[in-house]
């Protein structure tokens, strides 16, 4: 049978058992604006770097993060020389933060499609223009997407 069959001869639910109640959200404790967690410094809210393009390049994967969509955090980066660029390779995984002020800029990709070699990767600042990093794969195959998807 089709779709509009197949539905035609639902008995309707009651409405108790609709929707599940589990009642009045519960709000989390925050802590005090001063206050370190667990011994630390509160992290602050980072903007999301959401437009960047990519390129499989061989033995390399690319990301660009440019001015043509990421303006605020490529002038964040600056040169790149102090230590406001900040990157974590991981085997599935980048994380770049920028960290400047009031709001630092974070890109993270998790779940990569394949392997990187972490030692292998690199990341470089051209100043005014774009942020790059450079994926190192671990097994010469082309990328057809970054991340796995479901």
């Amino acid at each position: 049978q089709s779709y509009y069959y197949a539905h035609a001869n639902e008995k309707a639910l009651p409405p108790e058992h609709r929707y599940a109640y589990g009642g009045a959200p519960a709000k989390l404790e925050e802590p005090a604006s001063g206050e370190a967690l667990n011994g630390e410094e509160a992290p602050l809210l980072s903007t999301a770097i959401t437009k960047y393009s990519w390129a499989d390049e061989g033995g390399f994967v690319c990301i660009y993060i440019s001015t043509e969509g990421e303006e605020a955090a490529v002038a964040a980066a600056g040169d790149g020389k102090c230590d406001q660029v900040q990157v974590d390779f991981g085997v599935k995984s980048v994380e770049l933060r920028i960290k400047c002020s009031p709001t630092p800029f974070a890109f993270v990709l998790r779940n990569l499609e394949h392997e990187l070699i972490p030692e292998e990767c690199r990341h470089r600042v051209s100043a005014g223009k774009r942020v790059t990093l450079k994926l190192k794969k671990r097994r010469p195959v082309t990328w057809t997407r970054l991340t796995k998807t479901g």
